[in-house]
């Protein structure tokens, strides 16, 4: 059910963090880097049988459901311990397109096999600017033909959501991507922790999500989610940085004295703590909207990246120049989050081009600010 209480949401958290503390150690992200492996199906397995695959699926299918809230909360928290396991696309993205299609019915197992750890799902959507694959009819079969450049976790899918143009416009398609007509390269990252790899399609047959008619705002609303996913995961990723900086400040001893007595470290572990605050917030706040459906989200989903974005980059500046040369060493965690950082700026656009667009928004004709700050 959606969290409702600031109990239940902090119940949530806990609830969360102990299970990924558990289950997904850093070290186990560190040893599947290290290894060259791409997935654990073990650990998969073990986030299903916790629930954590069916936080975005409805109950009827086997799903918890936790609302708008809950989800920002469970991708902060994996982002916090940087979750090596295909949980952005398939336990977040994939269920709320097809919930949002209204497609839920049509694709009752996918639902149960996302749920059950068996399905694992990728989205495909190029930015709104790119150049997207070609859907056309053939029969009463629909074949994709052109390329995804870069998709987060399409070698270790079994389905794949695309966004295609047809003769009509924009639509949303679901693909086997084991089918002959799909071919995945997998691709090196700066990224270890999360796979990405190039899809594509030679007249791969694939199936409508949803009412053509509705695809355009439908993909306009998964980069809205997109961006959120990856804004929520940087919070967390800042967060675990503050966390580290702290403890590291306090035991480090340099001219006698724990270097966290100093000033300018304190100064600087305050000014990151505002920072983390505020994007916190801003992320919490343009999740909320997408509990209900008649609010737009592009505004606060464009506030929610640029905030989150910074806030993680400043952490890692000061988790670097607090841990000083350690922080450049494999043997540490904060170069994992740096490279994390790195490749999360570029999936959809660097800060610079996400603020260009927020004020692009903001200036639009007709945008009300005083109804998007109380509404």
């Amino acid at each position: 059910m959606p969290l409702l209480t600031d109990d239940d949401r902090m119940e949530f958290r806990v609830w969360v963090r102990d299970g990924l503390q558990q289950h997904a150690p850093l070290a186990l992200t560190r040893e599947l880097a290290e290894s060259g492996r791409r997935d654990d199906p073990n650990l998969c397995g073990r986030l299903a049988e916790l629930g954590m695959f069916g936080l975005a699926t409805p109950e009827e299918y086997g799903g918890g459901d936790v609302g708008a809230a809950g989800l920002a909360i469970f991708l902060m928290e994996t982002g916090r311990c940087l979750l090596p396991a295909p949980y952005l696309s398939t336990a977040v993205l994939a269920p709320m397109a097809i919930r949002w299609a209204g497609a839920e019915e049509h694709f009752a197992d996918l639902l149960k096999g996302i749920v059950q750890g068996q399905a694992r799902v990728a989205l495909a959507l190029s930015p709104l600017d790119g150049a997207a694959p070609r859907a056309t009819r053939d029969g009463h079969t629909w074949r994709l033909t052109g390329a995804e450049p870069a998709v987060l976790e399409a070698d270790v899918a079994d389905w794949l959501i695309v966004a295609a143009e047809t003769d009509t416009g924009p639509g949303v398609f679901v693909v086997d991507r084991h089918d002959a007509g799909v071919r995945i390269e997998t691709l090196r990252s700066i990224d270890v922790t999360r796979p990405v790899a190039a899809v594509t399609f030679g007249a791969a047959p694939a199936v409508a999500l949803g009412d053509l008619d509705g695809a355009a705002a439908l993909r306009a609303r998964l980069q809205d989610l997109i961006r959120l996913a990856i804004a929520a995961d940087a919070v967390g990723g800042a967060q675990r940085l503050l966390d580290m900086s702290v403890e590291y400040a306090k035991t480090r001893v340099q001219f006698g004295r724990p270097i966290g007595s100093f000033q300018a470290i304190k100064h600087r572990c305050a000014d990151l703590f505002v920072a983390v605050q505020a994007a916190t917030a801003a992320v919490e706040a343009a999740f909320d909207h997408l509990d209900q459906p008649q609010q737009a989200i592009p505004v606060s989903a464009a506030v929610a990246a640029v905030c989150a974005h910074e806030a993680n980059w400043q952490a890692v500046r000061t988790a670097m120049q607090i841990h000083g040369g350690l922080a450049l060493t494999w043997e540490h965690e904060v170069q994992l989050y740096l490279k994390r950082a790195t490749a999360s700026q570029h999936l959809l656009g660097n800060p610079d081009r996400e603020l260009v667009r927020l004020t692009n928004l903001v200036l639009a004709e007709g945008y009300d600010v005083v109804q998007e700050i109380i509404g």
